[in-house]
């Protein structure tokens, strides 16, 4: 049977194996029709929807060629194609 002092020292070891692992987290940049980045978590990205060449639409403006759907319900619009958006989370 362990002493209290060999578990609690164990215990300590985990815990700090724990918080002090660093966490990888993949982001995808992308660009808003000003030029500024915009900064997505690759998992909260829920749809892709592209601009329809040569044809009028009143969702998106003259630059924008993606829209992007995430998690929270916002939108994102950005000049990214959405075939190179899907390349990007693919992570090809």
């Amino acid at each position: 049977m362990q002493s209290w002092c060999a578990r609690s020292a164990a215990a300590r070891a985990v815990f700090f194996a724990l918080v002090l692992t660093p966490i990888a987290v993949q982001l995808v940049i992308l660009h808003a029709p000003e030029g500024h980045e915009i900064t997505i978590a690759p998992h909260q990205v829920t749809s892709l929807r592209a601009s329809i060449p040569n044809k009028p639409n009143e969702l998106l403006t003259g630059k924008v060629n993606c829209v992007v759907g995430l998690t929270d319900g916002k939108f994102v619009s950005v000049i990214e194609s959405c075939a190179a958006i899907r390349r990007l989370l693919e992570g090809k």
